[in-house]
């Protein structure tokens, strides 16, 4: 009988190549699509499973959110995918929106709710869940090491290759491979986290983070 292959986690956040790209303020519904845009030609790579949008009252001459402005219904989660266990979500607090096909752009309605001035803004987000592609794999499950000890982790395969799946209970703040993203000042941040050894320490998943890297900059993600 084969021996289940093994991998770890990275201690939070993870190792993370920073990114970054200009949307005037007065465009900022555009964050939503350059996220959109960043998630499809990331798609070899990583896939969204659940996505949290961060809103906030912005000062659209300063850029800057209003730290005055109180503002209901804040936080969204955007289900692209309903994750199967041992992949654990917490939605505690958050107004969740399923997918069904749809980008980000569109599952996020323009909201009025801003004095004069003002806009309401994605101002962040993140990937809470996603699945990763894995290099040169073969079997049925993972097997990774956690702070808490060790987790067979599922292997679901298609037609391009090996997929896991994550945050799993056991290590309940990081997905295999995810995003964050902040917007300010008409500058918009991109995080991408690679948290789990198969895409660090094996040099076929470092090459997939490179490749995915390489396509960030064809749409004009510039390197932090």
């Amino acid at each position: 009988m084969s021996q289940t292959p093994t991998a770890f986690t990275h201690e939070f956040p993870g190792h993370a190549t920073r990114f970054w790209r200009s949307v005037p303020i007065t465009r900022h519904r555009d964050t939503l699509r350059a996220i959109d845009e960043a998630l499809v030609v990331l798609s070899p790579l990583v896939r969204p499973l659940v996505v949290e949008v961060t809103q906030a009252v912005m000062d659209l001459v300063l850029g800057l959110p209003d730290s005055d402005a109180v503002l209901d219904a804040a936080n969204v989660a955007v289900i692209f995918d309903t994750p199967i266990p041992p992949v654990a979500v917490d939605l505690t607090g958050l107004v969740a929106i399923r997918a069904e096909g749809r980008p980000l752009s569109a599952c996020i309605a323009q909201r009025n709710d801003a004095p004069d001035g003002h806009a309401v803004v994605a101002a962040s987000g993140r990937v809470m869940a996603s699945e990763a592609k894995l290099p040169r794999f073969l079997g049925d499950a993972l097997l990774l090491r956690t702070r808490t000890g060790p987790v067979n982790v599922p292997v679901r395969r298609d037609h391009e290759g090996a997929w896991v799946a994550g945050p799993l209970l056991q290590t309940p703040t990081q997905p295999p491979i995810g995003l964050r993203w902040s917007y300010e000042g008409g500058i918009l941040d991109l995080d991408l986290i690679t948290a789990w050894s198969p895409w660090i320490e094996d040099p076929s998943g470092a090459y997939l983070v490179q490749q995915a890297t390489l396509a960030l900059a064809a749409l004009g993600w510039a390197r932090r």
